[in-house]
């Protein structure tokens, strides 16, 4: 049913019995706005992202003036049911450019216009619509009791063409029909009666295609109220069918004498009750809850509920088993849920849900908001949480994802329950919705819309409009400001990304994408570095959806901190994750700065400040110590001490001669730097090694080799984490024990230069002499590749060196730098100067040059630091053999001439432009009357070598004389020109022959004509393929052949002139001419156009 396997079936207006009855009788008090709010408890976990949904762009689609209950989608046909009187054009306002339709219409689910021929009238509401499995017939139900004048008690057929009735099915269903569901020889109702006719048929009853009653009779029972009293309708609201049954949805309690709470199924033949276990798994029954809406696709039943205070465990919607019915999951949101529909990987619903925490979407705000349109994943995304009101049978269940698609469905007023939709369905492109809403997304839409994948949709929702603050500015670091913006959401679109700009720039400076859930807004910070310091910058953020919709905060202003800008390398050391970097070698208050500003150094007065140090392109400088415990450096001192890390990285620079050794840096319990615990140590031994020592069980070392106390800096990690202890010098890992992988437990800080070394292996003094520079701890392991680069980042940048290979292939030239390298890093640009005016960019490049020649080809090269490198070298392009001059696919619509060719420029008319035309691939000459000569040519073509071809047909058969029609290989001026000729005479021969025009238009023939066909018929194409080479003396060919058949191997013609005039470069040509004997006109078409030139 509706083009694909999923069946829908009918749902039910408002509430079951006692909000269907205020419907029609104004007889309810209470209504869907005032359900009393429920506890919410914790979110559920594992929670997952779903699949992609439609987008949230409401199409334009037919309106009514009153309430959809219900719709069926026949192929690209959508059939609406419902109470209304009038429809009218999407965007027309109520009331105006109205036509009639009786509680049902049609409209194609690819436009939304309202389809013309289909309108039955109806003298009472439809509640339920549905087709036969083929689509041949359209079935209603409802209150009605005439259709098309026609006698029909509740149900009718239609003819899904006319609208006409079936003659013959008109069953007398003796109280309302909310539900039918159809097989290929059974029709099943379901609704409120007792009776079909006088035969006894308790709320269900089945019907053959002819309209007779069959045997197949259960009966649903009255459940109970929440009071305990009896209810007083034991109604069916829907019904499915899935493979030999029949799932039954309502407000019953009982099927054929067997309890099952609002749902259950039964055999499509016997009616006997089959098992299917959620029945008793809901409560859901009586007066005041029920099953609204059963939707399947043959292996999953989807059935939305209801409660209102009454017996019921479940609202919004559940998945179940189709056979056994036993539960997939549970979305546990709260809100009544009247209709479903799944379609790629999601399950859309019309209800008015007001809260989903409970499964991990959005929370009950007060005043209470409820979504009238929304989707969940048909995957499981989760579980149920703790917060189930009234129903721990459902704690811990699978749950689905809410999925991040919010169309906005204004309630309407028909129905007077504050209502929007009641009714969803569609095919596998489109979801439709059906209600009572006057607006969707705040544009008037009434009753009807449509929602398309995002491949149809026009995709223009975006980001909520004026919803982004302004942002907060807050300089964070030398050069660096950072900027935080409170996100903002998008009906269609979970993930957001968020761009910074400055000053009015137009290119981000920062960008970052965000998962915005509009009731999980978060903070996102964007930082902007290396700004001069003392300057002040303005910023606003940018959010951007998928497809490029975005909305821009208000600018907010921010001035850069007065210290020095960080180096190159300092900023890369914090962008791999530092939780302390120290520059070292300047000192302000007695203390040396912290890049990430966490915890400055305390400087001795010992340590002296030197303006050059390890890393190059640093301005700071470094630090010398002096051999002395004056010289010991603590990090964080006035913040109290910490606890040793068990996993981290500390990396430096030293340089020294000494020959006694001692600490570079190590991890100690004093704020002072005389240690009594210390752990954690890098030092030198007197003879120049390496140390990296590790207090576990006990004091546990790796070494490098000796020398390096030869005055050139070195650069050293130490790395302790679950692999155990590493060492590195120089980019060099030198040692590693993978058996220690934790220090000693205690509080203290990171110190910088000497401290105690008592009891490490080969310790010499406890205080270095000598210089230190860029140090930094990490909370985790650097990689090796983290280690070489920070290594490579501090030394003098090496430029890169630029290297590529030329590949021609006629006027191509394929580009390939990839020899190019840099030594120290990696090249990270290629741009390129291609010598003709043209610029390229990335590793590989192919360019088509314009004409053949030798081309100055530069290639520049970027490295990872900013260096470039520059290589040139000549690269040749020649022709083709054979390229093509023109090319006309004649694609286009035009009159009064032939336009513009696809390739080869404007056609110029040189007679009878007014009986040019192009339409369907061809181009028109037409020749009215006896004399006409029509031609047009390419004057932009110039080739001393030209090959055209295209095809000719005559539209009607000539007369007289015949019709004569011209291609032209060379035109060098006005009547300067060969041709080859093709007369079409009356017997139906063909012949062909070349002609020159030599300065008059009096053509000569080259030679005698020749016979290409024979028999030939109007509408027949054929293939022509024109040639002039040569200059001095000019070979003209043609070849001549039915088009679609092989191509004849030699030429039907070939003539040779030397008329002096001729033998230069020209245009190319096509022309018509009806003789003067000709009584009636015709057409001559030209099929696509080529023309090519050889070298």
């Amino acid at each position: 049913m509706n083009g694909e396997t999923l069946m829908r079936t009918a749902e039910l207006p408002g509430r079951p019995a006692r909000f269907l009855v205020a419907v029609l009788a104004g007889l309810l008090a209470a209504t869907v706005a005032g359900t009393p709010a429920r506890a919410e408890g914790s979110t559920p976990t594992g929670s997952t992202a779903p699949a992609t949904t439609v987008s949230a762009d409401a199409l334009p689609t037919v309106q009514v003036d009153g309430v959809v209950w219900s719709q069926v989608v026949v192929g690209n046909t959508v059939y609406v049911a419902g109470r209304f009187a009038q429809a009218r054009p999407a965007g027309a306002a109520a009331g105006t450019n109205l036509t009639p339709r009786a509680n049902l219409l049609a409209y194609d689910i690819r436009t939304g216009v309202l389809v013309p021929g289909w309108a039955p009238s109806l003298n009472a509401q439809a509640l339920t619509i549905t087709a036969a499995p083929d689509g041949s017939r359209i079935y209603v139900g409802g209150d009605f009791t005439t259709v098309n004048g026609e006698t029909r008690r509740r149900v009718a057929a239609l003819d899904p063409v006319t609208g006409a009735l079936v003659p013959g099915f008109a069953p007398a269903v003796t109280a309302s029909v909310r539900a039918i569901a159809v097989s290929a020889d059974t029709v099943y109702v379901g609704g409120d009666f007792n009776a079909v006719g006088s035969v006894e048929r308790l709320r269900l009853a089945a019907f053959s295609p002819a309209g007779q009653l069959l045997p197949w009779a259960p009966s649903t029972g009255v459940g109970r109220n929440r009071d305990g009293s009896t209810a007083a309708s034991a109604a069916v609201s829907s019904l499915a069918l899935t493979a030999g049954q029949v799932v039954v949805g309502g407000r019953f309690g009982s099927i054929n004498g067997t309890a099952t709470s609002g749902v259950g199924a039964v055999d499509a033949t016997t009616g006997e009750v089959r098992p299917f276990a959620i029945g008793q798994r809901i409560t859901n029954q009586g007066d005041d809850s029920g099953v609204t809406s059963l939707a399947t696709d043959g292996t999953t039943v989807w059935l939305s509920a209801y409660d209102f205070s009454g017996p019921g465990n479940a609202e919004g919607v559940l998945a179940v088993q189709a056979a056994g019915g036993a539960l997939v999951w549970d979305a546990d949101c709260r809100g009544d849920t009247y209709s479903t529909f799944p379609m790629g990987g999601a399950v859309y619903l019309s209800g008015h849900t007001h809260v989903c925490s409970n499964i991990g979407g959005f929370p009950e705000v007060t005043p209470r908001v409820s979504r009238f349109g929304l989707a969940y994943s048909q995957a499981v995304g989760g579980t149920v949480g703790n917060g189930t009101w009234g129903n721990a049978n459902f704690r811990g269940a699978p749950a689905p994802s809410v999925m991040d698609w919010y169309p906005q469905l204004t309630p309407g007023t028909v129905t007077g329950q504050g209502q929007a939709g009641w009714s969803v369905t569609g095919t596998s492109q489109y979801v439709v919705y059906g209600g009572e809403f006057p607006r969707v997304n705040g544009t008037g839409q009434q009753g009807l819309v449509r929602f398309a994948v995002r491949s149809l949709a026009p995709n223009k929702v975006g980001p909520a409009a004026d919803s982004l603050a302004a942002p907060t500015v807050t300089a964070t670091g030398a050069g660096t400001l950072s900027v935080a913006v409170t996100t903002t959401s998008d009906r269609d679109d979970r993930f957001l990304t968020y761009e910074l700009y400055r000053d009015g720039g137009t290119t981000p400076v920062a960008s970052q994408q965000v998962d915005s859930l509009f009731f999980k807004p978060q903070t996102v910070t964007l930082v902007d570095r290396r700004q001069t310091p003392s300057s002040t910058h303005s910023y606003v953020v940018r959010a951007v959806d998928a497809t490029g919709n975005a909305v821009t905060s208000p600018a907010t202003s921010g001035t850069v901190s007065a210290e020095p800008l960080p180096s190159a390398y300092t900023e890369r050391v914090v962008a791999d994750g530092a939780t302390s970097a120290w520059p070292l070698g300047t000192v302000t208050g007695g203390t040396s700065p912290d890049a990430t500003g966490r915890a400055p150094l305390t400087v001795p007065a010992a340590v002296r400040s030197q303006p050059t140090g390890a890393v190059a392109g640093d301005d700071t400088g470094s630090f010398r110590l002096d051999g002395t415990s004056g010289s010991r450096m603590v990090a964080g001192a006035s913040a109290g001490a910490k606890a040793a890390p068990s996993t981290f990285s500390l990396e430096l620079w030293f340089s020294t001669t000494s020959t006694t050794g001692g600490r570079l840096a190590g991890y100690g319990s004093s704020s002072s730097g005389s240690n009594l615990t210390y752990d954690r140590q890098v030092y030198l031994d007197a003879a120049g090694r390496v140390y990296f020592g590790v207090n576990s069980t006990s004091r546990r070392t790796v070494s490098s080799a000796a020398g390096f106390n030869d005055g050139a800096w070195h650069h050293v990690v130490a790395t302790l984490g679950s692999g155990g202890m590493t060492l590195w010098v120089d980019g060099t890992q030198v040692a590693t024990n993978a058996a220690v992988t934790a220090g000693s437990s205690y509080t203290g800080y990171w110190q910088v230069g000497g401290g105690p070394l008592t009891l490490w292996p080969g310790a010499g003094r406890t205080d270095l002499v000598g210089s230190v520079d860029a140090v930094a701890v990490y909370p985790t392991v650097l990689t090796g590749d983290q280690v070489a680069a920070h290594r490579r980042a501090a030394l003098p940048n090496q430029a890169p060196t630029a290297s590529f290979t030329a590949t021609t292939t006629d006027l191509s030239a394929a580009l390939d730098a990839g020899a190019s390298a840099d030594a120290d890093g990696q090249v990270t640009a290629w741009s390129w100067d291609l010598g003709d005016g043209s610029t390229a960019t990335g590793a590989q490049v192919t360019h088509a040059y314009d004409t053949p020649g030798t081309y100055r080809v530069a290639l520049t090269v970027t490295d990872d630091r900013g260096a470039t490198g520059t290589t040139a070298q000549d690269v040749t392009v020649t022709r083709p053999a054979v390229w093509v001059l023109a090319s006309d696919a004649f694609a286009r619509t035009t009159t009064g001439g032939l336009g513009t060719a696809d390739t080869g420029g404007v056609w110029t008319a040189a007679n009878g432009a007014s009986r040019l035309s192009v339409d369907n691939g061809a181009a028109a000459f037409g020749l009215t009357a006896p004399g006409n000569l029509t031609a047009a040519y390419l004057g932009d073509v110039s080739a001393a070598s030209a090959d055209v071809s295209t095809t000719v047909t005559l539209t009607s058969a000539p007369t007289g004389g015949g019709t004569s029609v011209y291609v032209t290989p060379r035109r060098v001026g006005t009547n300067l020109e060969y041709r080859v000729r093709l007369r079409f005479l009356t017997d139906g021969t063909v012949r062909a022959g070349v002609t020159r025009l030599s300065g008059t238009s009096t053509e000569a023939l080259v030679g005698t004509e020749v016979v290409v066909a024979t028999g030939y018929v109007p509408g027949q194409p054929l293939a022509v393929d024109v040639s002039a080479a040569g200059s001095g003396t000019t070979t003209v060919a043609g070849t001549v052949w039915a088009a679609g058949t092989p191509r004849p191997a030699a030429p039907s013609l070939s003539r040779t002139d030397d008329t002096v005039a001729l033998q230069a470069p020209g245009g190319v040509g096509l022309a018509a001419y009806l003789t003067g004997s000709s009584t009636a006109g015709t057409v001559v078409r030209f099929g696509p156009l080529t023309v090519t030139a050889g070298a």
